[in-house]
C-alpha cells in the first residue's frame, strides 16, 4: 500500500505530522544537523538498521504502525531558516507478537488486539502487506 500526498483518503500523513512523537523525532534531526553546523539532513534510520527509528506511542499510529522499519529523512535548511523535507517510511503492517509482556503494560486494548491478532495471522486468517508513505514537511 502506498500513500502519498493526494493519495491519502484515511488522512494517514496529516495524523502522522500532527503526532508528537513525529514532531519530537524531526525536531532531534534537525537539531543534531543545526548543532553539527550542518544545513541539510541526509537520515536513512529505521528497527534493525542500528540507528534510532520512529516510534508511535499512541493512538492509531500505534496500533498500526508503532516502529518504523524504514525511515528517509531528506531535506535542507532555507535561507530564512525554514526546513524543507522530504520523509519516506516503509513498514510491514502486521500483529507481530512481541515476547516482552511489559511492552503493553496496562494497555490492555494492545494486549488484547496483538493476542487476537497473531492467533489470527498463525491461522492464515489475516496477512500481512508492505506500507510505504511518503510526503513533503516544512518546519
Amino acid at each position: 500500500m502506498d500513500i502519498k500526498a493526494g493519495k491519502d483518503p484515511n488522512n494517514v500523513i496529516n495524523a502522522i505530522k500532527q503526532s508528537n512523537d513525529y514532531k519530537n523525532f524531526i525536531q532531534d534531526k534537525m537539531q543534531k544537523a543545526k548543532e553539527s553546523g550542518e544545513a541539510y539532513i541526509d537520515y536513512n534510520g529505521g528497527v534493525g538498521t542500528g540507528k534510532d527509528s520512529l516510534v508511535f506511542n499512541s493512538g492509531d499510529l500505534k496500533y498500526s504502525f508503532q516502529k518504523i522499519t524504514n525511515i528517509s529523512i531528506n531535506g535542507k535548511m532555507l535561507d530564512n531558516g525554514t526546513w524543507e523535507l522530504n520523509v519516506k517510511l516503509s513498514d510491514t503492517y502486521d500483529y507481530a507478537f512481541t515476547p516482552d509482556p511489559s511492552e503493553y503494560k496496562n494497555d490492555l486494548k494492545a494486549t488484547v488486539g496483538a493476542n487476537a491478532a497473531t492467533v489470527s495471522q498463525t491461522q492464515g486468517v489475516i496477512s500481512n502487506y508492505n506500507i510505504n508513505v511518503e510526503f513533503n514537511d516544512t518546519w
